[in-house]
């Protein structure tokens, strides 16, 4: 980034973060309304109050006492939409429509605001050419000439001459340090998910600023089967109008169970979603989501990006209206065109509020969304840069293979056996759990954990501490030896003797070999992509990667590789000559050439997370949506639920069966909650 494009930046910044609120603070000024008397009349809105953060409530408030101006550009946009229908003039078309150039009315200048101010904010880096720099002067002078009309402003003190004062006025650096240090705290948005799609040497980086933090933290009390709008900015595209138009036309290859595409628009290229909300509160399952759809996007539409060694996106809130954040690109970010010049693309969606209980479903779902994008097109041509970087933020208004393995023939011999499987039903199991003992790993109350995994080994209990980037290691009675800390955040996790483990650190496409005694990591597994369930068996590692099954041994080194029943795969158990795995609804049990032995698919099934087995082939799984574990037969045939939320379960993100002592292990996601369960069998049915 050169000196030249950080002073355009800061001078562009002077009129988006200072012009551009009081220009919207005079037009609701000029109304005549008293700011006390708006306060009172939000206040008894209620409707339109449960649609404001924190901050924005803390912003309402200030009108009892600094009358507008403490109102920023977004809450004054709503206010407008919402209060001053009669007073303000509106666009000629309708709120939220994107003004062309000959609509020069009040209402489409407000729209000219907010959407700058928007798309400014969060930009991917401080990087103005030239053009674009000399094209927001223009726009923002006319505007401000239009504005200055329409509020009786003398030309000679308006807002169009400070505008045009910003252009040439001189900065020095500590000033301009100060301006692009208040564009980047707009947001503070950090890099949440980083993971392949499906083109070698490809990523996509998606980021998160702390509206939308705070704005799922808000779904978590809304109804999970409930939707979240929201939108996904793709940055730097070029023939961004022609993408619009292909990407609108992919509505139905682009939908799934917890994600409905809404619509593309310009400028970024911007895409409107809709998403379940059970899947938006569930990390792992929204990452997936996200990223199936971007792979079939990337893919369907030969998208090319202008940045070569970098993409940025953006997820963003797209309720009514919303707040877009800035990208802080890591130090390394390189590439030598000015952004800004290329189009954008923002994806508008909405999801199941619960893909945003856990990391490991949100994670799911944001992978399976881009590999969608990717696909079903030229994804080569379409992304034209080695790492992709996406943006999450609360809005406005299948997956691929890295390899297909899986032809169309083996899928139709994978169907037809089991179409020939007889269906399974509800049964009294000969299984029976007795509880053993209930602990607390949390050291306090306020402290925070996020487990994905556990495992059991002898007196030893493990679990993967996903938001400390740390193992937790207790004894059986729940106390806690110790932690190891770890450079990733793990994921899965497997045994490999008494005294060792692997972890899948899925997004880092690391799996990492821990030895518990010494606290230490012993080896460093460098992954082709980003790898999910992880099991141990014969001297070799069985990994999830992209959908298929990794064979390889404790070096790394790849030995074969197995197709999976389904592409949204992602955690898996082998044992006898055979492996179990599931996707969210269904449990599959495969030889090792990949042949589908059985399947378990029912509707009271919504959210699996890991499954184990015991020594007779019995298969038992998590729902984190209800809140139980299952046990199925070896056959697939029978089924039933043996611990549910009654027994203490919420969210349950861990199981593990110790086939020395019949125990089963469970652990909760967030709450510090693990049990311990005494497995008893009879070997007749009754």
């Amino acid at each position: 980034m050169t000196s030249v494009d950080k002073n355009r930046c800061a001078k562009c910044s002077m009129v988006v973060l200072e012009v551009f609120p009081m220009i919207m603070q005079d037009l609701m000024a000029q109304t005549g309304t008293q700011a006390k008397s708006l306060y009172n009349a939000i206040m008894r809105n209620a409707p339109f109050k449960r649609k404001l953060n924190k901050s924005e409530l803390d912003m309402v408030d200030t009108l009892q006492t600094d009358e507008y101006t403490k109102i920023d550009v977004s809450l004054s946009y709503k206010i407008i939409v919402n209060f001053f229908q009669l007073s303000i003039p509106p666009p000629s078309r309708q709120w939220g429509a994107n003004p062309i150039d000959t609509e020069i009315g009040i209402g489409e200048d407000i729209e000219r605001i907010r959407r700058e101010r928007n798309r400014f904010v969060h930009r991917v880096n401080a990087n103005i050419s030239e053009p674009t720099f000399e094209t927001f002067f223009v726009t923002f002078i006319e505007v401000g000439k239009r504005i200055d009309a329409y509020l009786k402003k003398p030309p000679n003190n308006g807002y169009a001459q400070t505008v045009g004062k910003y252009k040439t006025c001189v900065l020095d650096p500590e000033i301009e340090k100060k301006l692009l240090d208040a564009r980047a705290d707009i947001e503070q948005l950090e890099e949440k998910y980083r993971f392949d799609i499906g083109i070698p040497g490809k990523e996509i980086h998606i980021f998160v600023g702390k509206s939308t933090e705070a704005a799922i933290e808000k779904n978590k009390a809304e109804k999970e089967e409930s939707y979240t709008k929201l939108k996904i900015i793709i940055h730097e595209v070029d023939d961004s109008e022609e993408v619009v138009k292909l990407i609108n036309s992919l509505k139905e290859d682009l939908n799934s169970e917890n994600m409905n595409f809404k619509g593309a628009e310009n400028g970024s290229i911007i895409l409107f979603i809709d998403v379940k909300n059970r899947v938006v509160l569930d990390d792992g399952l929204f990452q997936g989501e996200v990223s199936t759809f971007i792979q079939i996007l990337f893919k369907l539409c030969n998208l090319k990006c202008n940045f070569h060694t970098q993409t940025y996106a953006v997820i963003a809130s797209a309720a009514e209206e919303f707040e877009e954040p800035t990208i802080n690109l890591p130090d390394k970010t390189t590439g030598t065109s000015s952004m800004g010049d290329k189009g954008h693309v923002v994806v508008n969606f909405e999801v199941k509020n619960k893909i945003f209980h856990s990391p490991d479903s949100f994670n799911r779902t944001l992978n399976g969304f881009f590999k969608t994008l990717v696909m079903k097109g030229k994804g080569q041509n379409l992304l034209g840069k080695t790492d992709v970087y996406a943006e999450l933020v609360k809005s406005e208004k299948e997956a691929a293979y890295a390899q297909t393995l899986t032809s169309e023939e083996n899928t139709t011999t994978t169907a037809d056996s089991f179409a020939q499987a007889q269906t399974p039903v509800k049964y009294n199991l000969p299984v029976s759990v007795t509880l053993r003992q209930q602990f607390n790993i949390k050291k306090s109350e306020n402290e925070i954990q996020n487990i994905c995994s556990c495992i059991k080994t002898g007196n030893t209990l493990v679990l993967t501490d996903w938001s400390n980037k740390r193992l937790i290691i207790c004894n059986s009675d729940g106390t806690i030896i110790n932690h190891i800390p770890l450079f990733y955040p793990p994921w899965y996790i497997t045994e490999l003797d008494s005294d060792t483990v692997a972890v899948s650190c899925t997004n880092d496409k690391t799996i990492l070999i821990i030895h518990i005694s010494t606290r230490s990591v012993t080896s460093t597994i460098k992954t082709r992509g980003n790898c999910d369930g992880i099991s141990y068996h014969n001297n070799n590692l069985y990994v999830v990667i992209w959908s298929i099954i990794h064979v390889m041994d404790l070096t790394g080194k790849l030995i074969h590789t197995i197709p999976l029943p389904s592409a949204d795969i992602y955690d898996i158990t082998v044992e006898r000559g055979r492996f179990v795995c599931i996707d969210d609804t269904s449990i599959y049990c495969c030889s090792f050439d990949g042949k589908l032995m059985w399947k378990l698919i029912k509707e009271n099934i919504q959210d699996l997370r890991r499954v184990t087995t015991d020594n007779e082939g019995n298969v038992y799984v998590i729902d984190a949506y209800t809140d139980t574990v299952l046990v199925v037969n070896d056959d697939g045939q029978h089924y039933r639920e043996i611990i549910t939320k009654s027994d203490g379960l919420v969210k349950p993100s861990g199981i593990y069966f110790d086939k020395n002592e019949n125990i089963l292990f469970v652990c909760n996601y967030s709450d510090g909650k693990a049990f311990l369960f005494d497995v008893k069998k009879q070997h007749n049915l009754t």
